[in-house]
């Protein structure tokens, strides 16, 4: 809720890693897509796309236009089939080892960005995740 409002989202989710498996799945959430998508082990960071990429960098990815011929084949076929126009990935990690993928989104194309105090709002709250994380022993 904290990720979505400082970022102006209607609709986003967070992907865990389950301990049993690699894959992350949609475990928090609000919108259309994560109602669709919710459980489902449909995330690892060895893809070959956008969110396989933000984990394996550990770096923020943004996409100001989702139906781009150059960026589209780079989605995975969830992310392809829904109705978002914009999105931003967000890597949540602890020592370089992550744990969860942020994903906030809307359905028209944003084609200004992220104030310095909305970006650093996030990643303020991003890191207290990780530490949280950390001090819980998972």
């Amino acid at each position: 809720q904290a990720a979505l409002q400082g970022f102006s989202a209607n609709e986003g989710m967070l992907f865990v890693r389950d301990r049993a498996s690699l894959p992350y799945s949609a475990q928090l959430g609000q919108g259309t897509l994560y109602d669709s998508i919710r459980r489902q082990p449909l995330v690892r960071e060895s893809d070959r796309n956008v969110c396989g990429i933000c984990l394996q960098r550990l770096e923020d990815v943004f996409i100001n236009d989702a139906s781009d011929a150059k960026i589209i084949i780079h989605l995975p076929p969830w992310l392809k089939a829904s109705k978002l126009a914009s999105f931003v990935l967000l890597p949540i990690h602890e020592g370089r080892r992550p744990f969860a993928l942020l994903l906030a989104g809307w359905p028209e194309k944003k084609t200004i960005g992220f104030t310095v105090s909305q970006i650093r709002q996030v990643r303020s709250m991003l890191k207290l995740v990780g530490t949280a994380n950390r001090l819980a022993g998972v």
